[in-house]
């Protein structure tokens, strides 16, 4: 059976779109991931914040100086929250780990036990709850 030439180039036509739409959906999700990191980490949220008021507001040089130190003063408040907000959340992960042990198998509680995370593994990401159809 011969494939016509016609139905050749509108199943390539259909597959480029296909490929295209895919490639844009997962540059563009990829790009939002980055977008929001950004936005909640407290170094670059101290540069956009210095950005967006001088912009509005048309600081003097003077004005600049000042924000600037009451934003940095802010945005080190700001660290130690989160700092602190990740130490209680990998706390709570590992309490949760625990309560549930009495519950599982051996062998679920040796997989358990790699589930801990370690201080590095925890960031503010983990409290981020979505559905699953955002999955």
């Amino acid at each position: 059976m011969k494939t016509s030439p016609s139905l050749k180039i509108t199943l390539l036509l259909v597959a480029i779109v296909v490929v295209s739409f895919l490639t844009g959906f997962m540059a563009g999700s990829r790009t939002n991931q980055v977008q929001m990191r950004r936005r909640f980490d407290p170094v670059s949220w101290n540069v956009y914040a210095m950005k967006t008021l001088d912009a509005k507001l048309d600081l003097s040089g003077e004005q600049k100086k000042k924000i600037q130190l009451i934003i940095d003063q802010t945005v080190e408040e700001m660290k130690i929250v989160r700092q602190d907000t990740v130490l209680k959340t990998t706390e709570l992960v590992n309490q949760l780990l625990s309560a549930i042990g009495d519950e599982l198998t051996p062998e679920q509680s040796k997989i358990a036990e790699s589930l801990s995370p370690s201080a590095e593994e925890v960031t503010i990401d983990l409290l981020k709850v979505e559905s699953e159809d955002n999955h």
